[in-house]
């Protein structure tokens, strides 16, 4: 049994827990067998973030007056001079320099993982660690759904199956190396 968390809404800011049947998607494509089955889970796990990044953001999300990336680069350089983190001072340097285009924010969950993500039988029962939720920029999410993981992503195929649900957005390697292997590497 796991613990189900949604975003912030107007009514509800500390959220509410249901529990929920399900186990993490990561577990589920290293235990099913059926390639098939995989497929499915990894397309509904496209189809999922879509439904994220298309839901309106909740008031108390919007209420940033600093725009996302600014806060995550400052983030960044906290977490670079107060802790452990895979990121070093030149890399930051660099994603300050050199930026993304930017594109419209949506809401964001800002740890979209396949151990985020709960499956019950090829399905999407659940998305938990809410903890990272913003107004912000959907590669962030797009980036860390499709990293590679052992039984996951570790091919083309699975990419592809995930932008075929996904449909709108599918992000360059530049951006991807950004998100992921740059502004990640803080966090």
């Amino acid at each position: 049994m796991h613990e189900y968390s949604g975003p912030p809404n107007s009514n509800n800011r500390t959220n509410r827990k249901s529990p929920i049947d399900g186990i993490s998607l990561r577990e589920f494509l290293s235990k099913e067998p059926d390639l098939k089955d995989k497929e499915k889970a990894i397309f509904n796990f496209g189809r999922c973030l879509k439904k994220i990044h298309e839901c309106s953001c909740p008031i108390e999300l919007l209420k940033n007056d600093h725009p996302w990336l600014d806060t995550m680069l400052d983030k960044a350089e906290y977490n670079l001079t107060h802790f452990a983190v895979d990121g070093s001072e030149e890399r930051l340097k660099g994603l300050k320099e050199v930026r993304p285009r930017p594109i419209d924010n949506t809401l964001i969950h800002g740890d979209f993982t396949i151990d985020n993500v709960l499956v019950n039988e090829c399905n999407i029962v659940g998305v938990i660690d809410w903890s990272g939720a913003a107004y912000g920029d959907p590669r962030y999410d797009v980036a860390l759904a499709i990293r590679p993981k052992y039984n996951a992503f570790d091919n083309e195929r699975d990419k592809e199956i995930f932008f075929n649900a996904y449909g709108k957005l599918r992000i360059t390697d530049e951006e991807y190396d950004y998100f992921e292997d740059g502004i990640y590497s803080f966090f």
